[in-house]
């Protein structure tokens, strides 16, 4: 049963072998292979933990087997990638498996539209 008061759990590994600590530290810094790639100011395992933690009572966005929450916080990070323009973000997104805290991914932005089963066990 997700309750959305407890911390998040960091526990899962892709199916490639990636901890989601590492995942999410990938948006610590700019990756211009991509044409869209968030990037959160300071401690990304911190920024995600932190928005989690305010994120009140947040509707999220239920796609099949996860939810998305867009979680106002002030400077997240930027807008990177090949197609990014540095822009400040004011959002973090999270997406957690639903009916857990199992977190998935996290990164400063406005939503999620590719496709996540690479990132899931």
């Amino acid at each position: 049963v997700e309750d959305t008061a407890d911390p998040l759990d960091w526990s899962l590994v892709s199916k490639k072998g990636e901890m989601r600590t590492q995942h999410v530290q990938l948006h610590e810094s700019n990756n211009m292979q991509k044409p869209d790639h968030g990037v959160l100011y300071g401690d990304s395992v911190k920024t995600i933990n932190d928005a989690w933690a305010i994120k009140g009572d947040i509707t999220p966005i239920t796609q099949g087997n996860v939810n998305i929450y867009i979680i106002p916080k002030q400077n997240a990070g930027y807008a990177g990638g090949f197609g990014g323009q540095g822009q400040n973000v004011n959002n973090v997104t999270i997406i957690n498996k639903s009916g857990t805290n199992q977190i998935i991914t996290g990164f400063p932005g406005s939503g999620y539209t590719y496709d996540l089963s690479g990132l899931l066990p």
